[in-house]
């Protein structure tokens, strides 16, 4: 349930259409890490 948002609206309806939030208990961790952290040098052509 949500309680507070810092002054956001909640928005149930857009159009005719109707948002509905489910939560989902089937969540999938992924282990997703690059292959360096920081810059890369670009070279010069």
């Amino acid at each position: 349930m949500l309680i507070s948002c810092d002054n956001c609206e909640l928005i149930k309806k857009i159009g005719n259409l109707e948002i509905e939030l489910i939560p989902d208990n089937n969540i999938i961790e992924e282990n997703n890490y690059p292959d360096w952290c920081g810059y890369q040098k670009i070279d010069e052509k």
